[in-house]
């Protein structure tokens, strides 16, 4: 379905642009020197969910300071540099 019908009631176009669906955004993180990670999520609010989860392995959520420093950025902070791309941060709203 390409989203483009919008004769019925509810279709993939209308729930694309529902104002009430739940945004994502989602970045891997980790570069092996910074121990202090923004992530900007563009979703113009604070009132997010924070999630980071290993990159690999049995890929197993853990836990990290999450700060909410904007409405459109998190930043995350690690007791050590995470290596690069060894996380993967997902904010929800």
């Amino acid at each position: 379905d390409a989203g483009l019908d919008d004769i019925r009631a509810i279709t993939a176009l209308k729930l694309k642009n529902w104002s009430l669906a739940p945004k994502r955004y989602g970045q891997a993180v980790g570069d092996g020197s910074s121990t202090s990670i923004t992530v900007t999520h563009n979703l113009n609010s604070r009132d997010v969910i924070v999630e980071v989860y290993r990159n690999s392995g049995n890929y197993d959520t853990v836990f990290v300071e999450t700060r909410r420093t904007s409405v459109n950025a998190v930043t995350l902070v690690f007791d050590t540099a995470p290596s690069a791309s060894a996380f993967y941060c997902v904010v929800k709203y």
